[in-house]
């Protein structure tokens, strides 16, 4: 089994076969598809302890979210940014992870982590809306039981806080989701959605037109492609 951020990563050449027009998409959508949320983060945060800082923020929005505190950046408790490095941690223990997940995080990175929260809420929490956080979707074939990031009405947001655009992998990523839900058949997903708020910047789609755009197909025949071949293991890399 593996996980399904390793089958977005690792087999190319089955994405390349599937979705031919995904490389145009991600091009059209960083030459201004997406919606610009806020200006970039200015941030001291260290390249080795990005990863870390960003899983923290996005545990953090989660505790608070849930709570029902539309918290702004100084009502973020640090004692609620504490326990979620404890989450990030322990679970940074079971699996492999790159950077720095071990020492106590300076004030730069505590703001970093306030101002991640402040734009996931301003962006994701949306009053009259279910929302979903970490979305679990049954395994299949190869592809173990994974969890999304945030399901909010019947759209399906991934949270990507890196210094970057958006590439390719993580619109795989998406449909490795919606593959696995088509299978299963858990979630009524009409949309689906990026969201950087290191950057400042989010894109959101209907299915229908996404799967059009990176395959020319309908969602239906794509996603019995991927869900045909994460079952049968009739795959290449």
């Amino acid at each position: 089994m593996i996980s399904e951020v390793a089958f977005a990563r690792d087999f190319s050449a089955f994405w390349r076969t599937v979705t031919p027009t995904l490389e145009g998409f991600i091009r059209r959508m960083n030459r201004g598809l997406y919606d610009r949320d806020d200006v970039p983060m200015q941030t001291m945060t260290a390249a080795n302890r990005r990863a870390y800082v960003n899983e923290v923020a996005f545990e953090t929005f989660c505790v608070v979210s849930l709570r029902g505190q539309h918290a702004e950046v100084a009502q973020t408790a640090e004692a609620t940014i504490a326990a979620a490095a404890d989450t990030v941690k322990r679970s940074a223990s079971s699996i492999p992870s790159d950077g720095d997940y071990e020492d106590e995080f300076n004030s730069a990175e505590i703001q970093d982590i306030k101002e991640q929260v402040r734009r996931l809420t301003k962006r994701l929490v949306t009053p009259g809306s279910h929302r979903l956080y970490k979305p679990e979707f049954r395994g299949c074939g190869i592809i173990d039981t994974c969890r999304g990031d945030a399901l909010v009405g019947n759209t399906l947001f991934e949270v990507k806080a890196g210094d970057r655009s958006f590439r390719s992998i993580d619109v795989r990523q998406l449909l490795t989701y919606l593959a696995l839900n088509f299978v299963s058949g858990q979630y009524g997903i009409r949309f689906g959605g990026l969201v950087n708020p290191r950057i400042g910047v989010s894109f959101e789609v209907e299915v229908e037109e996404l799967c059009f755009e990176v395959s020319g197909r309908d969602a239906s025949g794509l996603l019995s492609d991927i869900s045909y071949a994460i079952s049968s293991g009739e795959i290449s890399r």
